[in-house]
């Protein structure tokens, strides 16, 4: 019979199981506020131009459309999977959801079974400040060859809350600040885009992020 010691996951040890775990709890698309219009004596006002993020200049509109899908396939995934995470179960229904959305659900599953096992529970979303691109690649070789997206996100995961037989677990002490996550995503000819994996970036440790970037 294991020990109560050797059943106790540490909450370090559910910030690295759990990546693919953290939800979008807002959707931001990463854009910057618009320059006030210029306001001289006589004239109409103008209306504010939107300004479009410095880092989509990188990218072909077709890249970029490939993108957003990438990233709607990605908040999609972490709001229908939330009821999941915290529910903690292993269930067929989960099963099912994570072959819908992973290249390799079946890694998904046995996290959330090692969850159930120990009475593992991860509820809400954290929140995310912005998504950017990071690197796309080429659409016109999705149909011959798979093609990648890495998505960057800003996210606070203090709107979530872990509990280990139904007791709060200890909050990691990296995570009490807004981080970067990437995503990565992969497609392949038509199919719709998966997600093959999601790290703490960069090195595989948290790294501090600004909200308002």
């Amino acid at each position: 019979m294991r020990t109560r010691l050797r059943r106790t996951i540490t909450a370090c040890t559910f910030a690295c199981l759990a990546l693919t775990v953290a939800s979008c709890g807002g959707n931001s698309d990463g854009m910057e506020p618009s320059p006030p219009p210029s306001t001289t004596p006589g004239k109409p006002t103008s209306s504010p131009t939107p300004s479009t993020p410095a880092w989509q200049s990188k990218f072909t509109q077709a890249q970029l459309d490939e993108y957003a899908k990438a990233l709607d396939r990605w908040s999609t995934y972490e709001q229908r999977s939330e009821p999941i995470w915290s529910a903690g179960k292993a269930t067929p229904g989960a099963q099912a959801l994570f072959k819908q959305f992973f290249l390799d659900p079946e890694t998904q599953f046995q996290t959330l079974r090692s969850y159930e096992e120990v009475e593992v529970k991860i509820e809400g979303l954290p929140k995310v400040y912005w998504s950017k691109a990071r690197s796309i690649g080429d659409p016109s070789k999705a149909s011959k060859q798979s093609m990648t997206a890495v998505i960057r996100q800003c996210i606070d995961y203090r709107q979530q809350t872990t509990t280990q037989y139904s007791k709060p677990t200890k909050p990691v002490a990296t995570r009490q600040e807004p981080v970067l996550r990437d995503v990565r995503m992969i497609k392949v000819g038509n199919v719709q885009w998966l997600i093959a994996g999601v790290n703490r970036s960069p090195g595989g440790k948290d790294k501090p992020c600004q909200p308002d970037l």
